[in-house]
């Protein structure tokens, strides 16, 4: 019974434990008194446990809570009303006040650190019943009374009235755990009163009916209310004193072990903009708990987003070749050392003849732009100044299911390819030497849910070098953002179809001044991961000319099956639907289905339409994906077999026979692939310390390894080879691109002449 475990909150500040249960919570007095006979009549141990103490409770304060309302009587005897030589003395009062079944209460408690807030909406009655003594008397030498008179009387009427009472636990860390120190705060409105007085047996019952309202008034002015209020909070501070001897309490945190160290390196991993190392999370454990536990975002910033946890993560760093270049000492051409600090000469051939714009990328350079969200892709920052090649750290992060290690570092350059309004947009290039041509070119785009870049573009970035190693030359472009979570203000709170016009151009830049980066003429291939995968996938479908094939990643395909899912409750993800809610720029309930941005997005059925003018696609999904359901995928794929409902694949596991953590299947005959993986969640191609492994455990990593490292063989037609260096799958087992590289020479000087140059007008083929 959650409801009446949260209830000792309303009550009194019951400590930590209980605190946790409760985020949001609403009931009304009937409730209480329901949920409290259901526990006391049966129930399990705890609840009848709480309903106990629950009713001590209540009985401690001289309270009785039964048919719905919760009383409280006193009696009052020999109090002096109004003195004097006329006075007026109360003999004695039964008065009782009931909170009625319709009284409610709210709790609301997020995080520590944020306010504990208690209200309720009072509707009560009040009862009163008495015995007045009046005398009257003569002031002449003293008092002399002269007539005396007893009389009973009533007060009865409903009061309406909102109290509030706002907890702050002004959470401190330190090493011994948490320190917590109440502070209250009490506030209340009478809405509204109302009350009837009868006086019996005395010919001045008008009178004192009027003294009496008189009375009554005056207690409810706002006043006394402030005093009250100010009396209720003064005893809420001394309960603290009386129940702690202390105005704080400190307490201490539990112990924290592997596996916990582990959960906090995935929670972190989504909160910072470069990946984060377990050793660091390790060794900074107890100020990471500390700062989740207290909502403290500046203790979380300073802990992951600083200089040092940035440093740190260079643990993740693989060590790979880089294609040389070359610097003078002296009349010698020698080749130089990349990972200097300072800038100089270089040549890209070793008789330094041709010179190259290089400068090294410090790691501690690296992290300022990482940490900073208003530098990356703000192509603003390098305005008037020329371009140049670098090595950037980013490339190196051994975070990729398929490992870098055998790969070589690309160089990257920076380039603005659009600008609207204030915003401008940066373009990275990557490539395995600056000076390499007829290179094929592969524009590839992060994800991030449309909405963020940090983590989303580095997880993209650490899987450049599998590109770059296979021949291409990559173009990554930074495209403007919905919402306002990310980004540089310029460049963020638009809609999903000012991203489309980014990536749109980013297109078109890449076939207008590709070849300045070595880029052959032949159609551009696409790669793109989650939120990337869906812009990947609209290019594919609105520039297919243009497209050589796709790789998507997880990706979002079918907005029309989204609306659908959501309206038969069937797609449920909170954070998926409010990305999709950025994009579209409205919430899903205001979206027609059938308006022309639906359509624009819903891939399959424009693909159904006419397979064979859409460039191939592989896709690689796992079922495990709660934020993109592997449906999306499926759909995709049957829609390259003519109908996105019906066709090869299937969505239920695959059929019987088929490997135990992957399914494979034909989309259309042409290569369109969908690679299905049991285990996998969303970002399965990211492994960071062989922990946070969204594939799955141990025998699906392998697999999506092995179906990774296929969709990246995929990427260059079966009738070129791929470059030297290509890694293996976990297995050892080559691909059956890879295989295929080594069949003698005539095969090897075709591979040769392939990469030299053009590579369809080399190989015979002809470009679509």
């Amino acid at each position: 019974m959650r409801v009446l475990r949260c209830i000792p909150l309303l009550f009194a500040f019951a400590g930590l434990p209980l605190a946790a249960w409760c985020d949001e919570l609403t009931l009304e007095l009937g409730e209480l008194d329901a949920a409290l006979q259901e526990a006391s009549s049966g129930g399990d141990p705890l609840d009848r446990l709480l309903a106990d103490k629950i009713q001590t409770a209540l009985r401690d304060a001289g309270l009785q809570l039964e048919a719905g309302r919760l009383l409280s009587s006193q009696r009052i005897e020999e109090r002096v009303l109004d003195g004097g030589c006329n006075d007026t003395v109360l003999r004695e009062m039964d008065f009782s006040i009931a909170l009625n079944a319709g009284t409610s209460f709210s709790l609301t408690l997020d995080a520590l650190d944020d306010p504990i807030v208690v209200g309720s909406d009072i509707d009560a009655s009040i009862d009163a019943s008495g015995i007045i003594r009046q005398r009257f008397g003569i002031d002449v030498f003293g008092c002399s009374h002269y007539a005396q008179d007893t009389f009973s009387f009533t007060v009865s009427g409903p009061i309406r009235l909102t109290l509030g009472v706002t907890a702050r636990l002004d959470p401190q860390t330190g090493p011994a755990g948490i320190t917590i120190t109440p502070r209250f705060e009490v506030t209340g409105e009478l809405v509204s009163y109302d009350f009837a007085v009868n006086v019996d047996d005395t010919i001045v019952a008008s009178l004192l009916e009027d003294y009496i309202r008189d009375e009554i008034n005056a207690q409810m002015s706002g006043e006394r209310l402030a005093a009250a209020l100010q009396d209720v909070e003064d005893d809420l501070h001394q309960a603290i004193l009386d129940s702690w001897g202390a105005p704080s309490r400190t307490y201490a945190l539990p112990e924290i072990g592997e596996v916990q160290v582990a959960q906090l390196l995935e929670i972190l991993t989504s909160r910072s903009s470069f990946p984060i190392a377990l050793d660091y999370v390790a060794a900074n454990k107890l100020q990471i708990l500390l700062a989740l536990l207290s909502k403290d975002d500046a203790l979380l910033k300073e802990v992951i987003a600083s200089a040092t946890a940035c440093e740190a993560s260079s643990i993740l760093l693989a060590d790979l070749p880089i294609e040389p270049l070359y610097t003078r000492q002296g009349d010698t051409c020698v080749s130089a050392d990349l990972t200097g600090q300072g800038a100089g000469d270089y040549y890209s051939d070793p008789q330094c003849s041709a010179g190259i714009d290089y400068r090294p990328t410090s790691y501690s350079d690296f992290c300022a732009e990482a940490m900073d969200p208003l530098r990356l892709g703000n192509a603003a920052l390098y305005e008037g100044m020329p371009p140049y090649w670098t090595l950037t750290p980013g490339t190196r992060f051994g975070i990729s299911i398929v490992p870098v290690t055998d790969n070589h570092q690309p160089f990257m350059t920076r380039a603005r390819y659009r600008s609207e309004g204030e915003c401008q947009l940066e373009m990275r290039v990557y490539k395995r030497a600056p000076q390499a041509t007829g290179l094929a070119p592969l524009l590839a785009l992060h994800g991030g849910s449309w909405q963020y870049r940090g983590a989303a573009f580095y997880g993209l970035e650490a899987q450049v070098s599998h590109l770059t190693d296979r021949g291409f030359v990559v173009f990554v472009p930074f495209y403007r953002l919905v919402g306002t979570a990310d980004g540089n203000p310029e460049c963020h709170g638009v809609r999903g179809e000012d991203l489309l016009a980014d990536i749109d151009a980013a297109l078109d830049w890449v076939l207008n001044h590709g070849a300045e980066y070595g880029a052959s003429d032949e159609p551009v291939t696409l790669m793109g991961q989650s939120a990337g995968g869906h812009l990947a996938g609209w290019l594919a479908v609105n520039r297919a000319a243009t497209i050589e094939r796709a790789l998507l990643l997880y990706p979002p395909t079918d907005l029309s099956d989204v609306l659908q899912q959501v309206a038969d409750g069937t797609y449920t993800n909170a954070a998926g639907i409010g990305s999709v809610e950025g994009f579209l720029g409205m919430p899903l309930d205001m979206v027609d289905p059938a308006s022309l941005v639906v359509a624009d997005n819903s891939f399959p059925a424009r693909v159904a339409a006419n397979p064979a003018a859409i460039p191939p696609a592989f896709m690689l999904h796992g079922r495990a994906d709660t934020l993109v359901p592997s449906r999306q995928s499926v759909r995709l794929c049957n829609a390259y077999a003519g109908s996105p409902d019906s066709g090869p694949a299937r969505d239920d596991g695959g059929d019987p026979g088929m490997a135990e953590f992957r399914n494979v299947f034909d989309c259309d005959g042409r290569g369109s692939t969908l690679h299905l993986l049991a285990e996998a969640g969303h970002g399965l191609d990211v492994c960071i310390d062989r922990l946070l492994c969204p594939a799955g455990g141990a025998d699906a990593r392998t697999a999506a390894a092995d179906s990774f490292a296929t969709a990246l063989a995929w990427l260059v037609p079966q009738a070129e080879a791929p470059a030297p260096g290509i890694p293996t799958s976990p297995g050892g087992e080559q691909s059956a691109a890879s295989a295929s590289s080594g069949a003698g020479p005539a095969a090897l000087a075709l591979l040769l002449m392939c990469l030299a140059g053009n590579r369809r007008r080399a190989c015979g083929e002809t470009p679509r």
